[in-house]
């Protein structure tokens, strides 16, 4: 199953995440059948995304459960994932850190999770009974915090969850999703993460428990994406969804930096890994503290910046979709066992202004989704 994360669109409340499914995923819809060559009825998957308040809403108004579920019913639209990683505002404000507030020790991530995780129950189609919610790492390292009460609230979330597979039939995934900064970034750390949550449940659990495989976090952490799959897969580590994404890149000289420099703005965290030609690797928080270091001859610098899969970019400034096209990727995604793939590109609006790319959203993530296709063999 392929489809895009809705959080790519603008709005926060029940009522505009409504619409841009009826609306806007039902129009990028009819664009890539058209693309492909598809009959109107085939069914199109819908990644969506609930900030807590419009997850809470849902879950408790029949209405807007009968509205949503008719408006995918009949424009063949089948949601098999959610995004529950963002707690609030995501557009149109200043996120930066704030994205990961409140972190997993913090109780109303449970709340949230636990309704995100519900939603996704009551629109999943009845032959789709495997699902997948991807959440926030434990915390930003440099918060500070002890990430104890956070494995802590990540286990009362699972029996939750085990608690709406009991009553829907629906399984669920809970993804944590590691991101440069957070604990955990890496891939190793993600191991000891699930690790140590696995330590702390009972072992019914375990099965609600997995990981969603960000390639850009782990391209911009200058990971080998195979090896991180395979790490994964011998840790008995379930993937519960790939997101499949493109990070920015250059080599750390002046044209690069100049051209890198259109990508610094004040929405999003766009944190910044340096790696040395001996492979030491150096972190920068953000890409504005980035560019203020000085240069290093031979070191290539990789930041987080989603950036549509289509967008090779040239010789000053690359992206990372090359990583994608790599065989022995390809081969151990296949191996993974997993089948929900979502194209994350949150900040097209971004990229657009900066880009100066000129065709709409709905053709834009049309074409993304095209080119997704081609890169897994879809």
């Amino acid at each position: 199953m392929l489809t895009y994360c809705m959080n790519v669109h603008p709005g926060e409340t029940l009522e505009e995440q409504t619409g841009n499914v009826e609306r806007l995923a039902v129009a990028v819809a009819k664009r890539l059948r058209a693309f492909c060559g598809l009959d109107e009825s085939s069914m199109f998957g819908l990644g969506l995304r609930f900030g807590a308040p419009a997850a809470a809403r849902f879950v408790a108004s029949p209405e807007a459960q009968s509205r949503l579920i008719d408006a995918c019913a009949s424009n063949h639209l089948a949601p098999f994932t959610m995004n529950a990683f963002p707690f609030g505002a995501f557009h149109g404000s200043t996120v930066k850190e704030d994205v990961y507030r409140p972190t997993w020790s913090d109780p109303r991530r449970i709340s949230y999770t636990a309704d995100a995780a519900r939603s996704l129950a009551i629109l999943m189609p009845l032959n789709i009974v495997r699902g997948s919610v991807s959440t926030a790492p434990l915390t930003y390292k440099t918060f500070g915090e002890d990430p104890a009460p956070a494995i802590e609230n990540y286990v009362e979330t699972l029996e939750k969850i085990r608690a709406i597979h009991d009553n829907t039939g629906k399984h669920i995934i809970l993804s944590i999703e590691p991101e440069p900064g957070c604990f955990p970034e890496t891939t190793d750390e993600t191991i000891e993460v699930v690790n140590r949550i696995k330590e702390r449940s009972n072992e019914a659990l375990h099965s609600y428990l997995g990981v969603c495989f960000d390639t850009a976090h782990l391209a911009v952490e200058f990971e080998d994406l195979a090896d991180s799959v395979r790490k994964l897969r011998e840790a008995g580590i379930a993937i519960g969804k790939f997101q499949i994404s493109a990070a920015l890149e250059c080599d750390d000289i002046p044209a690069g930096r100049t051209s890198l420099a259109r990508y610094a703005e004040g929405t999003y965290l766009h944190q910044t890994i340096r790696r040395s030609a001996d492979g030491e690797q150096e972190f920068f928080g953000d890409l504005p503290a980035a560019l203020g270091a000085a240069p290093v001859a031979g070191a290539v610098l990789r930041t987080h910046f989603h950036v549509p899969l289509f967008e090779e970019g040239d010789s000053t400034l690359r992206t990372t979709t090359r990583s994608l096209r790599d065989p022995s990727f390809l081969s151990a995604v296949k191996q993974s066992g997993c089948d929900q793939f979502e194209v994350e590109t949150y900040t097209w609006d971004v990229w657009r202004e900066r880009s100066g790319f000129a065709a709409d959203i709905v053709a834009g993530i049309a074409l993304e989704l095209e080119t997704a296709a081609s890169i897994l063999c879809f």
